[in-house]
């Protein structure tokens, strides 16, 4: 791979993130499985659920860095925009499994390798890349959070982005203040990838967990080594 392809001092943020630091670089656009396709033997990788969090956290907070402000603007301005994350949820019959970058399967459907029995495997050998988070009541499925204490708690968040995601996750609605939109698209049995955006006209800011991976096409920022 030529230097060139990750390193453009134009869009690159080296962004802050659980206690240490990633870099971002110019976005692409397209459909979730054939990028993973495409990055499968390449440096770049598209990032998971947790550090999209971190990377627009860090633009809403630096608006005077060119790349930052950019993202900042096309969440708060551009209609129905939004970045795809590689982090899979899998709902089961009792809770949510999520994993970071899944493995995707060119099978034609653009399905998602999560197997529950395996993730299982993969949570008992203390995988760090899989968490489980249980249904607190019979609907299978999560309140949608809308004060700052009920996002920065929610266990489904926590559990796709962890404590300070979660947090980060609050902080970025409070300072958009045009309301919030956590939905589940998800289904018993099916499995599907994150999504972090805003609604049409900036009205929202949402986060779609288990939307369908062959369904899915917009933009990802992609993670530099």
């Amino acid at each position: 791979m030529n230097n060139k392809e990750y390193h453009n001092p134009e869009w690159e943020m080296k962004v802050p993130h659980n206690g240490s630091f990633i870099g971002f670089i110019k976005p692409v656009n397209g459909e979730y499985i054939e990028l993973k396709k495409e990055l499968a033997n390449r440096v770049l990788r598209i990032p998971s659920f947790s550090e999209v969090i971190s990377l627009i956290h860090f633009c809403t907070d630096n608006l005077n860095f060119k790349p930052a402000s950019a993202l900042a603007y096309d969440m708060n301005k551009r209609g129905s925009f939004s970045l795809i994350a590689d982090t899979g949820f899998l709902y089961g019959d009792e809770g949510v499994y999520i994993q970071d970058y899944p493995i995707a399967c060119w099978d034609g459907w653009g399905n998602l390798d999560m197997d529950e029995s395996e993730l299982v495997k993969k949570l008992e050998t203390g995988d760090k890349n899989v968490r489980f988070v249980p249904f607190s009541s019979c609907q299978k499925r999560f309140y949608n959070p809308e004060t700052h204490t009920q996002i920065a708690r929610h266990p489904l968040l926590i559990g796709a982005a962890g404590e300070e995601g979660a947090e980060k996750i609050a902080q970025i609605v409070e300072k958009y203040k045009k309301g919030s939109n956590f939905v589940q698209r998800g289904w018993e049995g099916r499995e599907g990838i994150a999504e972090v955006g805003s609604g049409w006209g900036g009205q929202k800011f949402f986060i779609s967990l288990g939307t369908p991976a062959y369904n899915h096409k917009g933009d990802t920022y992609l993670v530099a080594p």
